[in-house]
């Protein structure tokens, strides 16, 4: 069935999820694809047409034990991609870096393996982009020995 379609948006504003949107207020609607040249009569009708625009991205403030310094938020980026920042705190356990594409990705891959060894300011990983066109996202994922979970999120453009 092509007619309807899932999205991620956010129950309070209506707009699509994007990374940034608090996972508490995500949900699955479904709406029918109507073409744009049939949205407004959608609209005359009462079928409710899914959203166009993203929730505002408004990343966490910077965590001084779980962050990526670099690249930056939005850069352009290509070919072999240092990721450089910061994952350790007390009780760190391991530290893992996974990559989605889009601003809502629907599933992450993991580059490399778990880290074990806590890192101030430092290489993260490097990821290949070569290849890759687009947004996507970058998270650190820092697990600690209490089973608490802490992450960072950036988007970068692959060109």
């Amino acid at each position: 069935d092509n007619l309807f379609r899932a999205y991620a948006v956010n129950r309070e504003t209506g707009l699509l999820a994007t990374v940034f949107t608090p996972p508490d207020l995500v949900e699955a609607r479904v709406f029918m694809s109507v073409p744009e040249e049939a949205r407004s009569w959608a609209a005359a009708v009462g079928i409710p047409v899914a959203p166009e625009a993203y929730d505002a991205i408004q990343p966490p403030a910077p965590n001084p034990n779980v962050n990526i310094s670099a690249p930056a938020l939005f850069a352009e980026v290509s070919g072999r991609v240092q990721l450089i920042g910061s994952a350790a705190g007390n009780g760190f356990q391991y530290y893992r870096i996974q990559v989605g594409e889009g601003l809502y990705p629907r599933e992450w891959i993991q580059i490399g393996g778990d880290v074990t060894t806590p890192l101030i300011n430092g290489p993260l990983a490097e990821w290949d982009a070569t290849g890759l066109n687009g947004l996507y996202a970058i998270q650190l994922v820092v697990v600690y020995s209490d089973q608490r979970v802490e992450t960072a999120i950036i988007l970068v453009m692959v060109r």
